[in-house]
């Protein structure tokens, strides 16, 4: 069968979250509700006519999705997108380099984009201050905001259901959103030339997608806490990569804490199907992407620092300015890092043609995400990897009956903006 509506992208399991739908069809239509099994979710309030739902297609990344054009680049990586230019960088600030995840590269380059190029705020995503396992969609308007509400956080988002703000700033916005809500802005700006002029830096991160917050919640609970009472989560940061912390009510200090790898290990495991479908792990179609620079040894008290990939002329342009600034230091890596420093989403992005094959042979409805080169990353898996792909997508269709529509069921209130 074909995707025809947007119920179908929910029922077929091909939804992200991002919340590009919503912004399109305006919330009192379609509004971003979160579903405990999934993560954020749009919930269709009311029967939307065919116009409605193609407009909600035409901008949904879980359908059809395509990285930048390479003539608009210098080079292109099968694995990793379309580049210019990669360093090693890190925030100069101490503070933000501390608390920043991987040095703070991403909260430096918005800072100097308020301080120094005059724009107007940073649509994000910040740790919810009344409901700290949840996450919200903010937009920053200064430094000591940003710093406030830096840092990673492995759980749903919706950033492009709150893109009405970029659209009536006075002014231009930077965007910092996962690889798939980067994808989905490109193609709301398609459609929407005036949003377009407002957006002046999309930034983005490497980044394997979020897990539900049943992941957070679980190890929470394993450890004997009640998620009712934690005042304070931390998914890392204060270093390199730093440490989950959890704060309760009447703790100054974390009741809890483990390594970023022994959390992301178990919180992984509550992504979503369309998470695994997801081809771009890097932000190929934003203009400038941060990750972690995984080839380097973790040490203890490492201050960090980021992968820093300027994806097209204008991102070349701002990390360069960025740096002279005062805000970056940087040095140039040789692009062969890339793929060094994350291993797990190249072999995630070589098993994706495997896994879409598998779909298809269920007579499953697939995402069309031609120029992602999947046919040519999964030939360059090992015999092993290539089986698995397959039939180990087989064996999980059958046993989680993903060939079924499947039924969304929300909460009861909304996610949080």
């Amino acid at each position: 069968m074909n995707i025809q509506k947007l119920e179908d992208v929910l029922s077929r399991r091909l939804c992200v979250g991002c919340g590009a739908c919503s912004f399109i069809a305006g919330a009192a239509k379609v509004e971003m509700i979160n579903a405990p099994k999934s993560g954020h979710r749009p919930l269709i309030k009311t029967n939307l006519s065919a116009e409605e739902n193609q407009a909600c297609l035409a901008v949904c990344p879980g359908v059809e999705s395509a990285p930048p054009a390479f003539s608009n680049h210098d080079f292109n990586s099968k694995a990793m997108g379309p580049y210019i230019a990669v360093w090693e960088g890190h925030a100069v600030d101490p503070e933000t380099r501390l608390k920043g995840s991987s040095g703070g590269a991403l909260t430096a380059l918005a800072a100097y984009a308020l301080e120094f190029e005059k724009m107007q705020g940073v649509l994000h995503i910040e740790q919810d201050p009344t409901r700290p396992l949840r996450n919200r969609t903010t937009y920053s308007k200064s430094k000591e905001e940003l710093l406030e509400r830096t840092g990673s956080r492995y759980a749903p988002a919706s950033l492009l259901d709150q893109l009405e703000v970029v659209e009536k700033a006075n002014g231009q916005s930077v965007i910092i959103g996962q690889p798939s809500e980067i994808v989905a802005l490109r193609k709301i700006e398609n459609v929407r030339p005036d949003l377009s002029e407002k957006v002046g830096i999309a930034l983005s991160f490497f980044c394997a997608g979020s897990p539900s917050y049943e992941g957070t919640e679980s190890l929470i609970r394993k450890q004997g806490i009640s998620p009712q009472d934690v005042t304070k989560l931390k998914y890392r940061g204060n270093g390199w990569p730093g440490l989950f912390s959890v704060w309760t009510r009447n703790s100054d200090d974390p009741v809890y804490q483990t390594t970023y790898a022994e959390s992301w290990a178990f919180v992984q495991a509550f992504r979503a199907w369309a998470i695994h479908l997801w081809p771009d792990g890097s932000g190929e179609s934003a203009d400038i992407s941060c990750g972690d620079p995984w080839y380097k040894d973790v040490e203890k008290d490492a201050k960090g620092s980021s992968l820093i990939v300027a994806r097209n002329k204008k991102g070349l342009e701002f990390v360069k300015a960025a740096a002279a600034a005062g805000y970056l230091e940087i040095s140039e890596v040789p692009p062969e890092r890339m793929v060094e420093a994350q291993m797990n989403l190249v072999r995630k992005k070589g098993a994706i043609w495997g896994r879409l094959l598998a779909m298809r042979l269920f007579g499953m409805p697939t995402p069309d995400f031609s120029g992602y080169h999947l046919f040519e990353m999964w030939r360059g898996l090992s015999l092993k990897e290539k089986l698995q792909s397959v039939f180990g997508t087989l064996k999980r269709i059958i046993k989680r009956k993903l060939y079924k529509a499947e039924t969304i069921e929300f909460e009861s209130t909304k996610c949080e903006r």
